[in-house]
């Protein structure tokens, strides 16, 4: 009741006042949204279709922060798994033995608190993108975590040394804390 009552308020100041072109014709939100403030959410149109489109074609996988980082685990003798799509959120770089994700962001997409800086024309749509794409990467943590793996999240300004360094330092804790795991369980199975 109450979003149907939103609703139709929306429409009414829209056609008034020209407010808001994207209000929904549907009277129930999308599954998983809040009934209250389905209305008022807006969908952002990048500025020039020209641009969106260069940056969609963009590489997303092999990218050489996460190529130099691979090599580097697997100098160190890691078995390392790329863009592995059966996880949530296809983790760069999986080491599966350890039950660790490796995430990659790039500085700009993922907005680095060392290094973004806000574009000068269409602010907006840039902030409400990083916004979205740094919520997308909480969500995927989240969701990797509670299917019992952890996560690294390594910035593509991280020299390929200093992250594998470490992402070494946690797959050790991670591999003593499971071993040690092991061998309790095995402990109390011959008792």
């Amino acid at each position: 009741m109450l979003c149907r009552f939103t609703s139709d308020l929306v429409r009414l100041i829209s056609d008034v006042e020209g407010y808001c072109k994207c209000v929904p014709s549907v009277q129930r939100p999308p599954k998983g949204a809040s009934s209250v403030c389905a209305p008022f959410r807006r969908k952002v149109e990048p500025r020039d279709l020209a641009t969106s489109e260069r940056l969609k074609k963009q590489s997303h996988e092999g990218t050489k922060p996460e190529v130099l980082l691979g090599a580097e685990l697997e100098r160190r003798g890691f078995t390392v798994t790329r863009n592995v799509r059966e996880l949530p959120g296809c983790p760069d770089i999986v080491l599966s033995t350890r039950r660790l994700a490796v995430f990659v962001h790039g500085c700009f997409w993922h907005g680095c608190p060392s290094h973004f800086t806000v574009p000068r024309h269409n602010r907006r749509w840039w902030l409400t993108k990083i916004e979205g794409n740094r919520a997308r990467d909480r969500r995927k943590a989240d969701r990797l975590r509670r299917l019992g793996w952890s996560v690294v999240t390594i910035w593509e300004h991280d020299p390929p040394t200093r992250a594998a360094d470490r992402i070494q330092r946690i797959a050790r804790l991670l591999g003593r804390r499971r071993s040690s795991l092991g061998y309790q369980l095995t402990n109390q199975r011959h008792q």
